[in-house]
């Protein structure tokens, strides 16, 4: 029982890096094309952009990413390889 619910907490977890990446991904792109900036405001006045800070941000949280989705699939292929536990 215990089992089961860890089961569905990582697969839950899978899910939301999966969807965290692809949006992640797409304003990578968008960035990358000129199509999305990121600014912000300074004291005193004056916007400052912030796109090339935001694509180094984005591209280091898909690396965390894709190396939780890496961890959760290499278990996954494991288990399956070890077979069901009693």
């Amino acid at each position: 029982m215990q089992e089961d619910t860890m089961t569905e907490a990582i697969e839950h977890l899978e899910n939301w890096c999966t969807d965290q990446h692809k949006l992640l991904s797409k304003n990578l792109d968008l960035m990358e094309r000129g199509l999305l900036h990121t600014s912000e405001g300074r004291v005193g006045g004056g916007v400052v952009d912030t796109t090339d800070a935001s694509i180094a941000r984005t591209k280091e949280s898909l690396a965390e990413l894709e190396s939780v989705l890496q961890i959760i699939r290499d278990d996954s292929a494991e288990q399956e390889a070890d077979g069901p536990s009693e």
